[in-house]
């Protein structure tokens, strides 16, 4: 009496490719891992350690001095990867991007990254990242990994455009400097 079996689903279907659920860092970091979510928050670090580097061939951990510290020393895979800080005045949480995430946020292949930082030295090409990114509001769109060693966002897709920057003032107020 209480069930009504439905012939047809009353709601249109759902393309994963190009469905994101609005989201606030706050329910991420403090939620479970999650899938096709779409987040807006403001840069507020970005790592030394983003651009190229070699991945494990095993576990696809980031090798340190051509080693990973489950396997040992390899060669390992070339990859591109951006770490960076995102912060909406409560809750930080980490972004990765890699591949070619990475790449099209950095405007550039591996070989030209690899180049610029050659020409530039590792410290000036930061510096210019982070000036241009630092304290910038950035859409995210891509899935969280929350487990015992804390929580990050892998990133799908990201943009700066059509995004409200925050001044200066802003975000000294936000953050009683």
């Amino acid at each position: 009496e209480n069930i009504t079996v439905l012939t047809s689903s009353p709601w249109d279907s759902i393309n994963p490719e190009n469905h994101w659920v609005d989201s606030n860092l706050n329910e991420l970091a403090a939620g479970p891992s999650r899938a096709s979510i779409q987040v807006v928050a403001t840069i507020v670090s970005i790592a030394a350690d983003s651009g190229p580097i070699s991945r494990c061939t095993t576990c696809r951990r980031v090798l340190r001095d051509e080693n990973c510290v489950e396997h040992g020393i390899q060669e390992g895979t070339p990859d591109t990867r951006v770490r960076l800080v995102l912060d909406n005045g409560d809750v930080a949480l980490t972004a990765l991007l890699n591949g070619p995430v990475a790449e099209e946020a950095l405007k550039g292949s591996r070989d030209a990254i690899k180049a610029e930082i050659k020409n530039m030295g590792k410290d000036a090409w930061l510096s210019k990242k982070r000036e241009e990114w630092f304290g910038r509001r950035v859409r995210i769109r891509g899935r969280t990994r929350i487990d015992e060693g804390g929580g990050y966002l892998l990133v799908d897709e990201m943009s700066l455009d059509n995004v409200e920057p925050l001044t200066a003032d802003q975000l000294r107020e936000r953050w009683k400097l």
